[in-house]
């Protein structure tokens, strides 16, 4: 298990932030070392809960490297 104290308190005190993103989506790459390595993905499955309870959407896209990397989705 992993300390996720200074994750939450940095949500905390970014909430305002974070408000202009909900009801958006966000296009999130998963892939290379984040499905390799157990921590990362453990943190990466963290991140992701963490975005959909403050209400943003998310897309996992796994495959598509650069194409992906190299274009901007909007919602």
């Amino acid at each position: 298990m992993t300390n996720t104290q200074p994750k939450k308190m940095f949500l905390l005190r970014r909430c305002r932030t974070f408000q202009t993103y909900e009801s958006k989506t966000f296009v999130i790459k998963y892939g290379g070392a984040a499905m390799r390595d157990e921590r990362l993905k453990v943190s990466f499955a963290q991140d992701v809960t963490i975005l959909r309870k403050i209400g943003i959407n998310i897309i996992i896209v796994h495959g598509g490297g650069k194409d992906i990397t190299g274009s901007r989705f909007h919602a």
